[in-house]
């Protein structure tokens, strides 16, 4: 009973946990690895250079990672493990002395490895009710932890080193949350109407220029633009998370409500005017302000849009292509500039003031080109929308409800998970597919197949989809094509 109370105190709702775990590893991505403040209190100078390791080696590992298949990667036993080498790699790593070799390798080590736990996040968030929540509050509550670091570490009595090497405990509970048992996740929704490769390359498109455009002009901004802020008022340090949390929490709202597919271009119209207005020589205090605030709901807006964006591309492509090649590209155009400016290829932007507003004029003109590749997409939102409901419905369906004169007799004798194969072999899944929509490996796939084969008197899955279409007239539950 104590137990049963305590589960009932402690509950909360399964799009706020899934959100809290997101917290946990990208808040101590933001504050420390990535160019964070705590990065650049240990290491001074040499905190560039391990910050551009840390961010190339999570890219890269967020797009080889995204090609292995989604049953591999949704390995309980190595998911923990990721938890637990975060924790002891960074615990080394802030403990070893500052210019040691060691320290580079750790850092991609730490980079592949964080990776393959945003991987493992994205895979459900792909069943989420509430995405635009989801994602909004775990960008809001990461940025508002980034802006009390950021507060704490200009105070005269910084963070401690003992401290700051405890911070791995966040992807280590992150990880042990999202290794939790879980019920076998529906099959992935694809789409058949005509038209959907179609959908899939200007989607590519749009995102490929949403990236180039939105994700370069931050990198400009973080390592160009934001010290200028800085240094003219020192009072503002940190206070553009703040900012970045309160607009990201209203547009996630917003568009939980309505539709995110604006978001975007708010984001790119809020950039363009506060990368034109930075250059304008920023002399007022109330210049600086509106300035940082323009650029942070602007960044707000197009992350949110992006993350939102490449959950929709899921449906076609799987959970782990479309985010892993997704942030993995928007990781290369953010570190791009700043890799360009210490190297020398790239002179700060803020030098040529015309560059820098033709730079500004361009997210503005992309506006209008991002919505008409995107605009395939919410063509399928409604048949998108009546799918998951089919499917909520007949996972939901009780044994003793389903109308069995309309189903092969054999199918009552199915176990649960082989009725979740046979619904995808009768759409004409391959093994492949099917292991990736319901998290499992082949072999598991071709145990339940046999089975099933089994009970319907079959020997192969031709001969079952032969005797199925000969009553697909009595059957309506499958498409006539197939079953």
């Amino acid at each position: 009973m104590i137990r049963n109370k305590l589960k009932s105190i402690l509950y909360m709702p399964q799009w706020v946990a899934h959100s809290a775990s997101l917290i946990l590893i990208f808040g101590w991505i933001l504050i420390y690895p990535m160019h964070g403040f705590l990065l650049h209190y240990l290491f001074g100078s040499n905190a560039y250079l391990l910050g551009h390791v840390f961010t190339a080696s999570h890219g890269l590992g967020l797009v080889a990672l995204g090609l292995l298949p989604i049953y591999v990667l949704r390995n309980t036993l190595l998911v923990k493990l990721a938890g637990f080498a975060i924790f002891i790699f960074t615990f080394i790593w802030t403990i070893l002395p500052v210019n040691s070799y060691i320290q580079y390798s750790i850092c991609t080590l730490l980079g592949f490895i964080s990776a393959y736990l945003v991987l493992i996040w994205a895979c459900g968030f792909h069943f989420n009710k509430y995405p635009e929540l989801t994602v909004g509050f775990a960008m809001a509550f990461t940025n508002i932890i980034l802006g009390l670091v950021v507060f704490e570490y200009t105070q005269p009595e910084t963070l401690p080193k003992v401290i700051t090497s405890l911070t791995g405990l966040g992807p280590l509970f992150g990880a042990f949350y999202l290794a939790r048992p879980k019920p076998i996740a529906e099959p992935q929704l694809i789409l058949e109407e005509p038209g959907k490769n179609k959908t899939i390359m200007y989607t590519f498109l749009g995102i490929a220029i949403l990236s180039s455009f939105a994700y370069f002009s931050g990198g400009l901004w973080y390592r160009a633009v934001l010290p200028l802020f800085y240094l003219k008022m020192p009072e503002l340090i940190g206070i553009e998370s703040f900012v970045y949390a309160l607009s990201v929490l209203i547009l996630a709202f917003f568009s939980n409500k309505y539709s995110f597919y604006w978001v975007g271009t708010i984001g790119l119209s809020m950039l363009g005017v506060g990368l034109a207005t930075s250059i304008s020589g920023l002399e007022s205090s109330i210049e600086v302000t509106i300035t940082l605030s323009f650029l942070a709901i602007g960044f707000g807006a197009i992350d949110l849009f992006y993350w939102l964006i490449l959950r929709k591309l899921s449906t076609f492509l799987g959970y782990q292509k479309a985010f892993g090649l997704g942030l993995g590209l928007s990781l290369f155009f953010i570190t791009a500039p700043g890799i360009a400016i210490d190297t020398g290829i790239l002179k700060n932007p803020l030098l040529n003031p015309v560059l820098s507003i033709i730079g500004a004029c361009l997210l503005f003109l992309i506006n209008p080109l991002l919505v008409y590749l995107l605009r395939s997409l919410s063509l399928f939102s409604a048949s998108e929308k009546i799918l998951a409901t089919l499917t909520d419905k007949l996972t939901a369906t009780r044994d003793d409800q389903i109308p069995t004169a309309k189903l092969p007799e054999y199918f009552i004798r199915l176990t649960k998970a082989e009725k979740k194969v046979y619904d995808l072999i009768c759409k004409g899944h391959t093994d492949v597919e099917i292991a990736s929509s319901l998290f499992i490996s082949r072999h598991t796939v071709k145990f339940h197949a046999r089975n099933i084969f089994k009970k319907a008197g079959v020997s192969n899955r031709k001969e079952l989809l032969a005797n199925l279409s000969g009553n697909r007239d009595e059957d309506k539950r499958y498409p006539s094509g197939k079953c």
